[in-house]
């Protein structure tokens, strides 16, 4: 796909209304867009986003720390088992990420 500029687009990563999304990026102007199915994938992580956030309470599992995590999830692909990447991304914040089967 090209842009206006005449430059590729190519996928990439962005944040967007603050999640995490993938879009297309020009490697020349750098302007971004999204195909319809990028964007059902914002739109459906709006509305989950409602859904899903909230405090949780941390638990202690063997010698393990844990948070439990809504079963909503299971709507996005999360299931029971899956592996995820655990990062700390700041003294206060920590980011789980986990891929769709």
């Amino acid at each position: 796909m090209k842009c206006k500029c005449g430059g590729a687009m190519s996928e990439a990563e962005t944040i967007f209304d603050g999640f995490l999304v993938n879009c297309l990026k020009c490697d020349k102007c750098g302007s971004m867009t999204f195909t319809s199915e990028q964007t059902k994938e914002l739109m459906d992580l709006k509305e989950y986003s409602g859904k899903i956030s909230g405090t949780r309470k941390v638990v202690i599992v063997g010698d393990s720390m844990a948070v439990t995590l809504p079963s909503k999830l299971k709507a996005m692909g999360l299931k029971a088992g899956a592996l995820v990447d655990v990062k700390l991304i700041g003294p206060n914040s920590i980011q789980v990420k986990f891929k769709k089967n």
